[in-house]
């Protein structure tokens, strides 16, 4: 069931991505936030489209700077996600990366790289060391301060594992 079947305002909801890409945040974002009200009260809080809008909104916020109302979204998401998807699904572990970024750009590496290795963790065991996703991760992993260092190790490691995986292709 489309939530917006026949609305105008839906219509012009769907434009967001398109905003998006043209890395027009500020128009993107209002009709975000209009497509998750809509969501929200004809599909329900936590239905797919309506989290996969909400992170979508948390994300543009992010893109225009504005961390704390994207922390507070990405958390939203991110709980809502892990109830309804669970805590191993792709999408929950993608908003749970957006939200390590989020934590980092804020100027708070420590949380940032908890979530992170949070994360990795998951990936590494579900999906394997060398899925896109795990490998993505690990790359975001290395950019938090306390790992600069490691960097090349980081980096030698995501090569290796990418190197294997075009072996066993």
């Amino acid at each position: 069931m489309n939530a917006c079947n026949s609305s105008s305002k839906c219509a012009k909801a769907s434009n967001a991505p398109n905003y998006q890409r043209l890395g027009l945040y500020s128009r993107a974002q209002p009709l975000l936030e209009r497509a998750v009200d809509i969501q929200k009260q004809v599909l329900g809080p936590e239905k797919r489209e309506t989290l996969t809008s909400l992170s979508d909104l948390a994300w543009t916020l992010d893109h225009q700077g504005k961390f704390t109302e994207a922390e507070k979204l990405e958390r939203q998401a991110l709980n809502s996600e892990r109830h309804v998807l669970g805590p191993e699904n792709r999408e929950t572990l993608v908003t749970m990366n957006n939200l390590g970024g989020t934590l980092f750009a804020e100027g708070r590496p420590a949380q940032a790289e908890k979530i992170d290795r949070e994360a990795i963790a998951i990936e590494r065991r579900v999906f394997g060391p060398v899925d896109s996703l795990t490998v993505s991760s690990m790359s975001n992993l290395g950019v938090t301060p306390p790992n600069l260092r490691c960097r090349r190790r980081i980096r030698r490691h995501i090569r290796r594992q990418l190197l294997n995986q075009k072996l066993l292709q």
